[in-house]
């Protein structure tokens, strides 16, 4: 669900966990490309108001 963009809360309700740590820890490491897709939205807003 993460790799199709589904917000980490969203997910940690569909799939029952009972914090959001469980689901952070559990999946986000699976998807290194989260990483960088994070990192490249962090880029291109500080990107944005650093004009």
């Amino acid at each position: 669900m993460l790799a199709a963009g589904v917000g980490m809360k969203v997910g940690q309700e569909t799939l029952g966990h009972s914090n959001i740590s469980a689901t952070s820890n559990t999946y986000t490491p699976v998807y290194p490309e989260l990483a960088a897709a994070a990192a490249d939205a962090a880029h291109a807003l500080v990107s944005r108001r650093s004009v």
